[in-house]
């Protein structure tokens, strides 16, 4: 007797779904290992051999509160907190009795370059630090705004186009301050000039 025989229905599509699962993680393993973005924390220490010194939260209240006014006003903030671990990491690097520079850049605009200075300028303030902020984004810059500083103030453009025997008068009375900001003009066609010249 010669009958017809099968799996039963039910075994098609769970092999099916088995085998449409599994191709599917392998294809998302492979398109992951070939995708150069850094996508976390432990995989940007990984790469650089840095380690990370904070993680900043974001903070919708900007638009209303400045950063150096929102870490005074909020102390004990998440932000405020994660400022404190950035300083104390660079006061841990800083040269005894020394001054240090510290420069903050990224890849792309809105990254949080601005807030992250001027939440630092503020924190160093507070502490009684004596601070100076220049501002070198001569493309969008924003850390006059976020510092509050007066719109008719010397800006960084000011002082790069200025003739250097000028730079007394023009900056009399700056080195005074205990917390110096120099904002920046946007500047459209001299900018690379400007960052290549002997005055900056």
């Amino acid at each position: 007797d010669i009958r017809n025989s099968a799996p039963p229905f039910v075994f098609f599509p769970v092999v099916g779904l088995i085998g449409s699962t599994g191709l599917a993680a392998l294809l998302a393993l492979i398109r992951d290992r070939s995708d150069p973005r850094v996508r976390s924390a432990r995989q940007l220490e990984r790469l650089t051999g840095l380690r990370i010194l904070a993680r900043l939260p974001t903070v919708p209240r900007f638009r209303r509160v400045p950063p150096a006014r929102f870490v005074g006003s909020s102390p004990n903030s998440a932000y405020a907190e994660d400022l404190r671990h950035i300083y104390h990491a660079l006061e841990h690097h800083r040269p005894e009795r020394g001054a240090m520079v510290v420069v903050l850049t990224s890849t792309s605009a809105g990254e949080g370059k601005s807030s992250t200075v001027a939440g630092l300028a503020g924190l160093l303030r507070l502490s009684g630090k004596r601070v100076a902020v220049i501002d070198l984004d001569l493309r969008r810059p924003r850390l006059g705004e976020l510092l509050e500083v007066d719109t008719k103030a010397l800006t960084i453009n000011d002082l790069l186009t200025a003739p250097t025997e000028s730079w007394v008068r023009l900056t009399h009375g700056l080195s005074a301050q205990r917390f110096m900001v120099l904002p920046a003009r946007e500047s459209r066609d001299d900018v690379l000039p400007l960052l290549e010249s002997r005055q900056l």
